[in-house]
């Protein structure tokens, strides 16, 4: 059962949160990829209030203390550092330089997304159907994920499964990065990546899931401000409009 004490060091972390909000953008007075993350953990702090607050959800929980909030609030700041020095003191341009590796990983996420649409087709039909129609079809998925997880045994039963939700989190920061690229533009590779990142965000809609989508187009959007400075105009005006409409229509289901 939540206590008081629970609760006010929920707050407290929302708080400090915020305050790293304003004091970040004191330094930077405008919106980037470290507006959105740090944004993001405001949100996850947040709604940890209304999760712990809740009668049913809040037996699930130990006690909270007050050194694990510390610690974590002093890892993610440890994580931030890059961002938020790369955004105080930016770069000016980006350096294309030898990216055969980078086409490599891009190709092979490709091909593991591209093999995973059997699987999304087969199961749409009824994870996406549930999810539009029933108001528990969210949390029997959840349930139904975590019981298969907690039967899986120790061999490996699909490799491309495996490595595409190994390097998923990767195709929004390829993406951006090929097309920040002046004059080595692949329209082969940025093809490739976004059909791979519709698939990646797709993909858990079908099972009748939304963490996995929500987590994806959140790493989109955090790629996207981090590479924003350095795609051309045009560019930028194409990708808040495809992105606008993506949003839009996955948050229906």
């Amino acid at each position: 059962m939540t206590s008081s004490t629970d609760i006010l060091l929920c707050i407290g972390y929302f708080v400090v949160w915020i305050l790293t909000f304003i004091w970040y953008h004191i330094k930077r007075p405008q919106l980037d990829a470290g507006s959105v993350i740090i944004g993001m953990q405001v949100v996850y702090a947040f709604f940890s209030i209304l999760t712990i607050s809740d009668a049913l959800f809040s037996y699930a929980f130990n006690e909270l203390k007050l050194f694990p909030y510390i610690y974590l609030y002093s890892m993610l700041m440890v994580a931030l550092l890059p961002v938020i020095r790369f955004h105080v003191h930016p770069a000016q341009s980006i350096r294309g330089g030898s990216s055969r590796i980078l086409v490599l990983t891009s190709l092979v996420l490709f091909l593991t997304a591209v093999l995973q649409i059997p699987d999304m087709m087969s199961e749409a039909s009824t994870g996406l159907a549930k999810l539009i129609t029933e108001s528990d079809a969210g949390k029997e998925a959840y349930e139904e994920t975590a019981d298969s997880m907690s039967q899986a045994g120790s061999k490996i039963r699909n490799v491309p499964a495996v490595l595409f939700n190994m390097l998923s989190d990767l195709i929004p920061f390829l993406l951006f990065y090929f097309m920040s690229l002046k004059k080595k533009k692949s329209r082969i590779i940025i093809l490739c990546l976004f059909v791979a990142m519709l698939i990646n965000i797709l993909l858990p809609v079908t099972r009748g899931q939304r963490n996995g989508t929500v987590q994806g187009i959140l790493t989109v959007v955090a790629a996207f401000f981090m590479f924003r400075a350095y795609i051309s105009r045009k560019a930028r005006r194409i990708i808040q409009t495809i992105g606008f409409t993506v949003i839009l229509l996955f948050s229906v289901p």
